[in-house]
């Protein structure tokens, strides 16, 4: 895993954000979010939800991690990462989980559970 994470931050040079207002390196919010896929999340909500849960989790991986991204957050993030760049990352990612090479890693976050989508309330029509 730390082969992986350590690619992943050469996403940082490539930052095209304001380097004073960055608030959470892009290498963070795309390893959060492939965490999270090997729990079934769907979508960017479903990530920062995950995020929200397994913070102290994520803290132990990236340090400086202080809070939780929004899911407009790591939309944001993910709309100026190039697809390539994302699909070849999500194969290394993919191939890792699907080698023993790392049991610790796999053995965590395939066994989270999928974040709780918000629903409404599904309202009873009264049978006639």
């Amino acid at each position: 895993m730390g082969d992986i994470l350590k690619n992943l931050k050469l996403i940082n040079q490539a930052d095209l954000r304001q380097k004073g207002k960055i608030k959470y390196p892009l290498n963070e919010l795309i390893s959060i979010a492939f965490f999270t896929m090997t729990a079934s999340a769907n979508d960017f909500v479903e990530i920062a939800a995950f995020a929200d849960v397994h913070h102290k989790q994520l803290k132990q991986i990236f340090p400086q991690h202080q809070n939780t991204p929004t899911h407009d957050t790591i939309t944001r993030a993910f709309a100026m990462i190039d697809p390539i760049y994302l699909q070849t990352f999500q194969t290394k990612f993919n191939e890792l989980l699907n080698t023993n090479q790392d049991k610790k890693s796999k053995k965590y976050y395939t066994s989270t559970a999928k974040p709780k989508k918000a629903t409404a309330t599904k309202l009873k029509h009264p049978t006639t």
